[in-house]
């Protein structure tokens, strides 16, 4: 069987790179059998030494960030919208008063109830 020639390599990355039995590190140069240099080139662990062969790509640019999106002020003669989060307060003066309508037809009422499960429990009992 013909012996291959060995092909010069460059460490690549950060700290100590392990190759075989040789501990180098970024930008040392050493000797490699041209099976396992194919796989350290492709992994991005070295490159060919004499700039020959496929080079590490500069990393590409970030794209542009839009400009930050500014909320419309409302004007001044404009009364703010309501939250529709926040509870009203004939909202719960009308639970009250399904929850009451509900206790006098006999039914027991859950206080976490909203107001459409007392109206479905109040017309199932009328």
């Amino acid at each position: 069987m013909a012996k291959t020639k060995p092909v010069r390599l460059i460490a690549l990355g950060r700290g100590r790179q392990v190759y075989g039995t040789r501990s180098l590190v970024a930008g040392e140069e050493f000797e490699m059998s041209p099976q396992y240099a194919d796989l350290l080139i492709r992994t991005g662990k070295a490159m060919l030494a004499g700039g020959e062969g496929p080079q590490p790509t500069p990393p590409r640019p970030s794209p542009p960030t839009p400009p930050p999106v500014s909320e419309p002020e409302p004007d001044d003669d404009e009364e703010p919208d309501n939250d529709p989060d926040e509870p009203e307060p004939h909202r719960s003066d009308n639970l009250e008063t399904l929850r009451t309508q509900a206790r006098a037809l006999g039914v027991i009422v859950d206080g976490r109830w909203g107001a459409a499960r007392l109206q479905y429990e109040i017309k199932r009992r009328q």
